[in-house]
């Protein structure tokens, strides 16, 4: 029994180290992969510099401020990454044995949905779960999915890209009805001629071109012959709003978001919807707490089952960040 023993205490030590090892890998900083972990950073460097002596070669090197792998850090992270996701699902599938359900959820999420969903999700499973703890993770909702794919969190709550990785589970919870809006005060409205000529001389407000919001304004703009300028680049929701409310453009915003210093302009006959998802890696165990918080959703989605019209042609896309 002591040899056992012995043996978990080197692999939990083992596993300090490859944690360690990623979070730098993440956050290209000793400092804040530190403050992630809630360690001192010299308990941080020390973690690594156990597994450079392990394999007696370098995984970092420090370049200014910045921290980036050695090609023996870029050749071990995947097995850094396979090694913490098997320890991760062998403590899951022991920890599902329990009665209780406790541990810590790591949850990745876009900012619209941390902002406008989650909360009452958190409200209702924390009633029923007091013990779990969460360690949350904002992110773009394509990085959210890379950290669901790699393992770096359990589960994701992100707005769903048109094409999802193989190994992605998706769980649609959610779905926006998107509209076009301007500021309630922009001139447009005063004027009588034809929408679109009107649409076409004011800026589109536009995330980058790798956000799918993009491609939904992308979607729009052709169908309808929109010749609008694009401002590009802009990728926060809020900043988005921010700038459509000072008369700088117009852009695209889900209907529950639309309020008395925004206005729809009701010219589509197409709707566009944005489905928000939970997703996770099929090929993980996942943690009681994760289960127990799938569990919830699949009765959010039994509740509230979702309900397309028939009297529109339907593009199914995508939110934003």
């Amino acid at each position: 029994m002591n040899y056992i023993y012995k043996i978990y205490k080197f692999l939990e030590f083992i596993m300090k180290n490859i944690l360690a090892f990623l979070a730098v890998v993440e956050a290209n900083s000793f400092t804040k992969a530190s403050e992630s972990m809630h360690l001192t950073q010299p308990a941080v460097t020390k973690r690594i510099a156990n597994l450079e002596n392990q394999f007696n070669t370098k995984l970092f090197e420090r370049i200014g401020h910045r921290v980036v792998l050695t090609d023996a850090g870029c050749a071990f992270l995947p097995h850094a990454r396979a090694i913490y996701a098997e320890w991760q699902d062998a403590n899951h599938k022991i920890a599902s044995f329990s009665d209780r359900v406790r541990g810590t959820l790591i949850i990745g999420c876009n900012n619209h949905i941390a902002t406008h969903r989650l909360p009452s999700l958190l409200k209702t499973y924390k009633d029923q779960f007091p013990e779990v703890d969460y360690n949350f993770v904002f992110r773009t909702s394509n990085e959210v999915i890379d950290l669901v794919e790699n393992h770096q969190v359990e589960l994701g709550f992100t707005s769903l890209p048109r094409e999802i990785p193989m190994d992605i589970a998706v769980r649609k919870v959610w779905k926006n009805d998107m509209r076009v809006v301007l500021s309630a005060s922009h001139p447009f409205f005063k004027r009588k001629n034809d929408i679109i000529s009107r649409l076409s001389n004011i800026p589109l407000i536009s995330p980058e071109k790798l956000n799918i919001y993009h491609d939904i304004l992308e979607d729009i703009r052709k169908y309808y012959s929109i010749n609008s300028k694009i401002i590009s680049n802009i990728n926060m929701l809020e900043t988005i709003r921010k700038m459509v409310e000072a008369e700088i453009g117009w852009s695209i915003f889900p209907k529950h978001l639309i309020d008395d210093k925004l206005r729809e302009i009701p010219f589509m006959k197409k709707r566009f919807y944005a489905d928000l998802a939970c997703i996770s890696h099929k090929k993980r165990e996942l943690s009681r707490p994760a289960k127990e918080m799938i569990n919830c959703i699949n009765i959010i989605i039994k509740n509230n089952p979702t309900k397309q019209s028939k009297n529109y042609n339907i593009f199914t896309s995508i939110l934003i960040i």
